[in-house]
């Protein structure tokens, strides 16, 4: 009766269809990816509307804001972020392969970086703000519902197992 062994998580809530996939695929290829400060400006806003946060992250934890070298490392961490997120949209027709780097980067963000799964959600919310700025008047609620689904996907495979194992 103790063994919860049946309540483990084993997939997430949610799937993408073949036409969200490639709804996201085509919408990041077109747009976000030629947005070189996206994955800066989530996580300057981030810093910006919760400063406590910026305590989480390695990077980020002993570097003042008015500091130029700031400016590089949010640069240089927002592009690694894109070029993730970007890697996984380019195999999101093939889910072994995405899954599989999602648990490993999960895995490496808890013990390479400590980070902290509270401020996940806030920085997909921004980074989903982001791409809808970026898109303009080419963002439709297809595309933000898509884009939901991908990061529940997302957090499922590096926030959830984990915090579930």
């Amino acid at each position: 009766m103790g063994n919860n062994a049946s309540a483990k998580l084993t997939k997430p809530s949610v799937s993408l269809s073949r036409t969200e996939r490639k709804l996201i695929q085509s919408s990041w290829s077109s747009h976000v990816r030629k947005d070189e400060f996206i994955g800066a400006k989530v996580f300057d806003r981030l810093f910006t509307e919760s400063p406590e946060a910026k305590d989480s992250f390695s990077n980020f934890a002993n570097i003042d804001v008015n500091d130029d070298y700031y400016n590089e490392v949010l640069h240089r961490h927002g592009s690694r972020v894109k070029n993730a997120v970007g890697k996984i949209i380019d195999s999101l027709d093939y889910p072994y392969e995405y899954k599989k780097f999602l648990i490993r980067m999960g895995a490496r963000h808890y013990k390479e970086y400590n980070f902290d799964p509270q401020y996940s959600q806030v920085i997909l919310e921004y980074f989903l703000a982001d791409i809808k700025d970026t898109m303009g008047e080419d963002w439709g609620s297809e595309i933000e519902v898509a884009y939901r689904k991908l990061f529940s996907i997302m957090t499922f495979y590096m926030i959830d197992l984990r915090l579930d194992s």
